[in-house]
């Protein structure tokens, strides 16, 4: 970490996430996924309060009025006790905490803010399009506040303070979203052990011990995929409930464990395919390698009848196999996203218009460049 000036207001711009391959699989600690950053961004801004112990969060998203706070004490990280966070707000409230911890650690004293959101992660009606927005909103807020204390900080502690927030929150993730959201480009990432985080956040009272840890089995890389690999985004405008989807299938997982067994091996070896076949930009190999992804997912969520692709995501994928691309649904299913890959930009027009035409509307984003380790 380095510092630099501090309390300058800091705004940070920070991208949404698709799932290309291994979802479901990457709840499991070392299973692998590819994921990209979109330039649909989340925008944080943190600015000084003059207020003693008060400050205001404030989002574009959420129609209310500002959020208030008043700390009871400098001395203590967080804005309030965790038991008093608005559901709305948790996952900045983490967010915030977290970070502060490693403030008091660094023996900085703490301020107050003003903190404003602003968001291309939804639709002017309000429908999320399934990018990532509590990932990318814990992402953000990290960032945002140390570079308003002063840090530049590594895309990794980036990642590794928004997964120690994120889990206060929820334990149900992959922590996916935040590898991309905190590295941009494409991604090959493997999930970290849940369990043994949440343990070694018990057990370790130090965060900076914490950070230096490696953690098992996790893994983020960037790939490197050429222009000619062309992404093209749909949206069912049809949001996806991911908590309860992941619910149901966690709990037939641990009913029929040879078929999980299965679906995850199995993934694995096609994940780890798809990465090598993209950074070599072979887009017959990576189209095959995008349907066999799909065909393991519809395999395990038709036997296990989880509503994964809807009527709205096959309609998507058939219309992209006739203009040549290979497609399948992105992340929890169920709704939101699909995902199609083709060569060199060809049929991209036609595919767009077809998909308009079924009601299908396509998302203009591109995939990001990658940050650096001093963003």
């Amino acid at each position: 970490m380095e510092s630099e000036q501090a309390f300058v207001t800091q705004t940070v711009s920070t991208p949404g996430k698709l799932y290309i391959a291994g979802e479901y699989a990457i709840l499991e600690p070392g299973q692998a996924a590819i994921l990209v950053a979109l330039d649909a961004y989340l925008s944080c801004t943190v600015s000084l309060s003059s207020n003693h112990l008060s400050g205001t969060l404030q989002s574009t998203t959420i129609q209310n009025e500002p959020f208030n706070y008043t700390r009871s004490t400098h001395s203590q990280p967080g804005l309030m006790p965790a038991t008093m966070w608005p559901k709305r707000w948790a996952y900045v409230l983490s967010a915030i905490e977290t970070v502060e911890r490693l403030l008091v650690e660094l023996n900085r004293p703490l301020q107050n803010y003003h903190i404003q959101y602003e968001t291309d992660l939804e639709a002017e009606n309000g429908h999320k399009y399934g990018l990532g927005s509590s990932g990318a909103v814990t992402v953000s807020t990290i960032r945002a506040l140390l570079c308003f204390y002063g840090y530049s900080v590594h895309p990794l502690i980036i990642y590794k303070l928004a997964a120690i927030a994120s889990l206060k929150v929820s334990t149900k993730g992959s922590f996916g979203d935040l590898a991309a959201s905190a590295y941009g480009g494409w991604i090959y990432y493997q999930s970290p052990d849940r369990r043994w985080l949440a343990e070694q956040i018990a057990a370790t009272p130090s965060l900076i011990q914490l950070l230096a840890k490696d953690w098992p089995q996790l893994a983020i890389r960037h790939l490197t995929v050429p222009h000619s690999v062309d992404l093209v985004i749909g949206w069912t405008d049809a949001p996806a409930s991911t908590d309860e989807l992941v619910h149901r299938y966690q709990q037939h997982r641990d009913t029929e464990s040879d078929i999980y067994q299965q679906f995850l091996a199995n993934s694995q070896s096609t994940v780890q395919q798809l990465a090598q076949d993209l950074e070599k930009g072979d887009v017959v190999l990576i189209q095959k390698g995008i349907a066999k992804a799909r065909q393991l997912l519809r395999k395990m969520t038709q036997h296990w009848q989880l509503p994964l692709e809807t009527h709205h995501l096959t309609r998507l994928i058939e219309i992209a196999q006739s203009h040549q691309y290979e497609a399948k649904s992105s992340g929890a299913g169920g709704g939101d996203c699909g995902i199609a890959i083709g060569s060199s930009h060809l049929n991209r027009q036609e595919l767009l218009n077809s998909w308009k035409v079924a009601h299908i509307i396509p998302l203009p984003y591109q995939v990001t460049q990658p940050f650096q380790e001093s963003e």
